[in-house]
Order: structure tokens, then C-alpha cells, then sequence
């Protein structure tokens, strides 16, 4: 798939993709998982609480060990899973900012 060229979002900001049905991801799609409408790129804050974690002792290839994810429900209404650092676990119902790593993409919880 092609990525679309759109502007970084602003700080403190996540890109998302929204539709008039209401449904929403953070994932960049083309079309509405739910109705199949076309989805109009829109950004969201990125807070949000930590609903649940794991860390993965034994990961897949090429990454570092242990993996720690986080399940964050965002304040918009998302669901994302977010990286953290093993040695930070967070607790359930604890604030966090979601970051995205430029290089990697991936995204990562820090502490407000």
C-alpha cells in the first residue's frame, strides 16, 4: 500500500484516521473497517490511560529483550498498544503520552 504524504501532526498530537460513521484507528487505511466509507486523516491528543501491559520475555527476531507493551485507551476513544521500557512498568489507570519514534515508528509510552 501506499503511504500517503501528509504533514507530521502537531506536538503532543497522533495522527489518526477518522469516518463519518463514527469509527476511528490509528492506522493509516483507505477505507472504513466498519462501513467501507473512505477515512479523512484528522490528528488526536496523545493521552490517554494504560489498560493493561504485558512484557515478553522471549520476542520475535530482532527485537531487544524483554519487550514490554502496554494496552493505552486514548482520551479520543482509541485503543493503541505502546512500548515501554521493561524497567518503568506502569500500572493499570495510570496517565500516559503516546510518542512515536521517528525513526522506527513505533510508538512508546512516556510518564507526564
Amino acid at each position: 500500500m501506499k503511504r500517503l504524504s501528509l504533514p507530521p501532526p502537531p506536538e503532543n498530537h497522533l495522527r489518526a484516521f477518522k469516518c463519518a460513521c463514527g469509527s476511528a484507528t490509528l492506522l493509516e487505511r483507505v477505507y472504513c473497517p466498519r462501513c467501507r466509507d473512505v477515512l479523512k486523516p484528522t490528528t488526536v491528543p496523545n493521552t490517554g490511560v494504560v489498560l493493561s501491559w504485558t512484557v515478553i520475555a522471549v520476542p520475535a527476531q530482532g527485537f531487544e529483550t524483554p519487550v514490554g507493551l502496554a494496552l493505552v485507551g486514548l482520551d479520543c476513544g482509541i485503543n493503541t498498544v505502546a512500548n515501554f521500557d521493561p524497567e518503568e512498568i506502569p500500572n493499570p489507570g495510570q496517565s500516559v503520552h503516546i510518542r512515536v519514534d521517528s525513526q522506527t515508528g513505533r510508538r512508546w509510552i512516556s510518564f507526564p
